[in-house]
């Protein structure tokens, strides 16, 4: 062997038995699946943190889609607000993803549904083929409305019936799609699980709760500003007379007479002053001697008018104002004097029948009915004497109460906190006592009460006379003794009942915000009149409560009306009770407004959510102080109306994720 070989031979030996080589060999073998181990790990990472983020991203948008949704549709606009809500959180091109693709949906129960994919890039599997990794989710929103008592507190005083500027339905109408629409959002939201409930009070000068209550809760008597018979006495009246004159039918001659019709506010239904002009002109006379020896005198009238006369009236639950503007209007008639051959004299001899105005106390325990559940029974009758008088014989009258009610005895303070006076009417959980009439409501007869002497020129002093006072029921077509339609107690509705009960709501007087929310606590309560209702969910659970309280305007009282506290005019059981002068309507409003801010405080005080509207008047500080925090809205036409309805009930469901 060479010395060359020897020397091969043992470098071959040295290098098998060396390991000292065997690392870098093996390292080097093993760094390409290390890398692709390490870049799985760094680029599956980076997918988990994108699609996590696509995650919250597409919850984020349906979450805001739902919310947005107003009535029971899901929109392209709705779409649009989920949309931006999802590029907010996940913008295009983040993590450098790519081949975004985004939808958002709705079924009929309104439960939005997304769908979001993309594909994101990788940093190092790339080497080894895997280019890009696919991430996709999906998300479901909807709302579910827990245990509620919703309790809506209506203004249906006269000004519902006008139109708001810029709609073309009246206000009570434009409430009556809101309302409706309010219902719809929440019935779709409620789970089978859930209770919800519904009541409604509307009002104007007092409210219809007397269908409601118990017949132990209303008085047996009660004690009204009325009148009774008082005596027949005999009138005897001598008259002499030289004649007498006939007249005629007017005939229309020449020039114009347009009349045209507009509405007012019921509240303010009264006629403009007259401005129009008659010009009389008499042509001469002609006499004619009678062979009888009377004389008989012709001559002929003609009357040229200029100007506009006004006159109002109450149509349907309008007031309607009639404006007859004449130009030149031309008529005339013949007149006609017969002159007596000698003057005659003439005595008559008649019966006169007096009255007493003054309070009456009238028995109404009558009015209660029968109904087998003990409670009042509407619509019943009682008969009192109080038609007729004057030339005719008293007669008796059918009165009937239609289930409105005064209230029960107040104090003459503003200290509604004074625990030492006893503000029976206030009380919202106070179950009357059975024959304490302080305790107990009275039923609200319009019909009943009478002016003294009339009705733009009151007296406080009792009267004896034949006159015929003015009838506040029969005044204005009961304009002044409004009785708005029947509260509802909470509870189930269908859609059937509810479109009934809205489109029976009738408008008419004027606007006493105190009665209503006072009826909706109370009928709300969940410890009074009705706490065997009210005080848990048949489910067991807990029961949100909430208020919602709507109206068109300001207080807007009339000392004139006859509300839910008797005849101002006369009662005067809030205000100062002076002999000489007459309340103001500006006390009796602040009297009022002093009383709901109390009602607001009582109620919030109670956790009742309070939401107050104003619609299409101002939202005031005395509305926005009354709501809860962040729960006072201005809506100024029918569109207005409907969002905030549709947002209040968004905000009383609980919106939430599903998947």
């Amino acid at each position: 062997m060479t010395k060359n070989s020897e020397r091969k031979s043992g470098f071959l030996t040295r290098l098998r038995r060396d390991q000292r080589g065997n690392f870098i060999m093996i390292s080097a073998a093993a760094i390409i699946p290390l890398m692709g181990v390490v870049g799985a790990v760094v680029d599956l990472s980076r997918a988990y943190i994108s699609k996590s983020r696509l995650q919250n991203a597409c919850d984020a948008g349906a979450l805001a889609g739902r919310r947005s949704v107003v009535g029971g549709q899901f929109t392209d606009a709705n779409k649009a607000t989920a949309r931006a809500f999802f590029d907010n959180n996940f913008p295009e091109g983040v993590y450098g993803s790519q081949g975004l693709s985004v939808t958002y949906n709705a079924n009929s129960s309104l439960v939005v549904t997304g769908l979001a994919s993309a594909t994101v890039p990788t940093s190092i599997m790339k080497l080894f083929g895997k280019e890009t990794i696919e991430i996709a989710v999906s998300c479901d929103a909807e709302m579910q409305v827990p245990n509620s008592d919703i309790m809506f507190v209506l203004d249906t005083t006269g000004s519902m019936a006008d139109t708001n500027a810029g709609d073309t339905v009246s206000k009570i109408a434009a409430l009556r799609t809101a309302v409706t629409g309010f219902y719809t959002s929440l019935e779709a939201a409620k789970t089978p699980a859930s209770q919800v409930r519904y009541g409604f009070v509307p009002y104007a000068t007092t409210v219809n709760v007397g269908g409601l209550l118990q017949r132990d809760w209303m008085v047996d008597k009660w004690t009204y500003q009325s009148r009774e018979q008082a005596d027949k006495t005999t009138k005897t009246t001598t008259a002499t007379s030289a004649g007498y004159w006939t007249y005629g039918g007017f005939t229309k001659t020449g020039g114009t007479s347009t009349a045209t019709v507009s509405y007012l506010p019921q509240e303010d239904c009264v006629a403009p002053a007259n401005t129009s002009t008659t010009t009389n002109t008499y042509s001469t006379s002609v006499v004619t001697n009678n062979d009888d020896g009377t004389q008989t005198t012709v001559r002929t009238l003609t009357q040229v008018i200029n100007g506009s006369s006004y006159s109002v009236s109450i149509s349907g639950s309008q007031c309607k104002l009639t404006k007859t503007t004449y130009s030149n209007y031309t008529q005339n008639r013949t007149e006609t004097y017969l002159k007596y051959a000698t003057p005659k004299t003439t005595t008559t001899t008649s019966d006169v029948y007096n009255w007493y105005y003054r309070p009456v106390e009238y028995d109404v325990s009558g009015l209660k009915g029968t109904n087998a559940d003990g409670t009042m029974k509407v619509n019943t009758t009682l008969s009192a004497m109080i038609s007729g008088g004057g030339s005719g014989t008293w007669t008796a009258r059918t009165i009937t109460w239609k289930g409105c009610i005064e209230e029960r005895d107040t104090e003459r303070s503003t200290d509604y906190t004074n625990t030492s006076l006893n503000f029976y009417d206030l009380n919202i959980d106070l179950i009357p006592t059975k024959g304490d009439a302080k305790t107990q409501w009275r039923p609200a007869l319009g019909t009943l009460v009478y002016a003294r002497k009339s009705i733009t020129n009151w007296q406080y002093a009792q009267d004896y006379t034949s006159s015929g006072y003015t009838n506040i029921g029969d005044y204005m077509s009961g304009f002044y003794a409004s009785c708005p339609s029947a509260a509802r107690k909470l509870g189930t509705i269908t859609s059937a009942q509810l479109t009934t009960y809205l489109n029976g709501l009738a408008v008419s007087g004027n606007t006493y915000h105190d009665i209503g929310f006072l009826w909706g606590l109370r009928l709300l309560s969940p410890t009074g009149l009705f706490a065997a209702e009210n005080g848990s969910a048949a489910n067991g659970g807990s029961i949100q409560r909430h208020l919602i309280f709507m109206t068109d305007g300001n207080t807007d009282t009339d000392i004139l009306n006859y509300d839910a506290y008797g005849l101002s005019a006369l009662d005067r059981r809030r205000t100062a009770n002076p002999t000489t002068t007459l309340p103001t309507n500006a006390q009796q409003n602040t009297i009022v407004e002093g009383r709901l801010q109390y009602l607001c405080t009582q109620a919030k005080n109670r956790n009742v959510t309070v939401w107050v509207i104003a619609f299409g008047t101002d939202l005031t500080s005395l509305l926005s102080s009354c709501a809860s925090s962040g729960r006072a809205f201005q809506a100024n036409n029918a569109t207005e109306l409907n969002n905030t309805f549709a947002k209040i009930a968004t905000q009383i469901s609980q919106l939430r994720l599903t998947r």
